[in-house]
């Protein structure tokens, strides 16, 4: 791929499945720069390109993810796409409006959409919005997020947010999978990593940023209702709420903060099933689990679903509003035959992320 390339999106962090596309991004197009708000990521993540921050070390917007939403469209349009070969957006808010205020956008500008901004066209998945005195500023950010859609050549990562992007934006993107690296599952989830919890199968795993809507709390209830004990691992600021849930529970729960990539792979091959509450996009994590013969169960709305229809095999689905549905499903999860190691890579593995993408940047 031609390095003259940029790969713009809206912040960088430490963790999560946007941060994984983006490495696969830049692994697969080699570009010269990343353009982003601010840069919060491990430090040398990307060697070999050029990473420019909109917004610096002093500025009061640093981290304010919903105060930078003002800013976005000025930030990303004014980008002249005609200074590079190609220009491609990994986007969840509004870095798909880049180079929108310039010409030859609809020439070389390509956007990877994880999905259309969720606080504009997805109210009951994110609620920030929904107070009545948004309406308006709602109204008017929807009318902006529309227009530079025509303009460039889009991708998302699944079929649920192809729908979500047909009624928000009226376009019909391709699907291209994110990239599930198998070859580095295996070889992590092979460390020596230090493990001394419960023995392998004897508990259901949640792993995710502690945050409401990633639904941890309702992992903890069903183990109680199983009669299970449940692993808890991540970190974020609902970690009191869930420590306190832990300590009240019925059944042994443990919460492992902040696990290293090998240590959370080494507690998912220990788990007797991974579970995945939240409706999320694409939602990469119960397919390492799978990968790592785990099985997962997951919401029966959004792409974790969508993902287990394609294996065929892997798990099962739930809504998670009645425990008892969700145990049956979860019973049901944990007698599933798991697809095989060829089926997963064909499906989801490197080689086809990168082929599609090279396809869909140079076509």
């Amino acid at each position: 791929m031609n390095s003259n390339g940029l790969i713009v999106c809206e912040w960088l962090e430490a963790t999560g499945g946007a941060e994984r596309v983006l490495d696969a991004l830049v692994r697969t197009l080699t570009p010269q720069k990343i353009r982003c708000l601010w840069n919060d990521g491990p430090k040398n993540r990307f060697p070999n390109t050029i990473i420019e921050e909109s917004i610096g070390p002093q500025s009061v917007l640093r981290g304010r993810k919903a105060l930078s939403l003002a800013y976005q469209d000025k930030l990303f349009g004014g980008i002249d796409p005609e200074q590079f070969d190609w220009i491609v957006a990994s986007s969840h808010s509004f870095a798909h409006h880049v180079g929108k205020s310039k010409r030859g956008r609809e020439n070389n500008v390509y956007v990877y959409a994880h999905t259309p901004p969720r606080f504009l066209w997805s109210p009951e998945v994110d609620r920030r919005a929904s107070h009545f005195a948004m309406k308006p500023v709602i109204s008017a950010l929807k009318r902006l997020d529309r227009r530079p859609v025509k303009t460039a050549n889009y991708a998302v990562n699944s079929r649920y947010v192809q729908t979500r992007a047909k009624n928000a934006w009226s376009i019909e993107p391709r699907v291209i999978y994110p990239e599930l690296d198998m070859s580095r599952l295996m070889t992590e989830s092979d460390d020596d990593a230090d493990i001394t919890h419960w023995r392998t199968g004897e508990y259901i795993l949640g792993a995710s940023r502690f945050v409401p809507y990633k639904g941890l709390d309702k992992v903890i209830r069903l183990g109680e209702y199983m009669d299970l004990p449940v692993l808890i691992a991540g970190d974020g600021p609902q970690l009191k709420a869930l420590q306190a849930m832990a300590t009240a529970a019925t059944v042994p729960v443990k919460i492992v903060r902040s696990p290293s990539d090998a240590e959370l792979y080494r507690l998912i091959t220990n788990a007797s099933l991974f579970v995945f509450p939240p409706i999320e996009d694409f939602g990469i994590m119960p397919l390492e689990a799978i990968a790592l013969g785990t099985p997962a169960l997951v919401n029966s709305e959004g792409g974790a679903r969508e993902s287990l229809e394609l294996l065929g095999a892997g798990g099962s689905h739930t809504s998670f509003s009645n425990l008892a549905d969700v145990a049956q499903s979860a019973r049901a999860a944990m007698a599933a035959k798991l697809p095989s190691a060829a089926k997963i890579d064909n499906t989801f593995g490197r080689s086809r992320f990168q082929r599609e993408i090279t396809n869909w940047v140079t076509c």
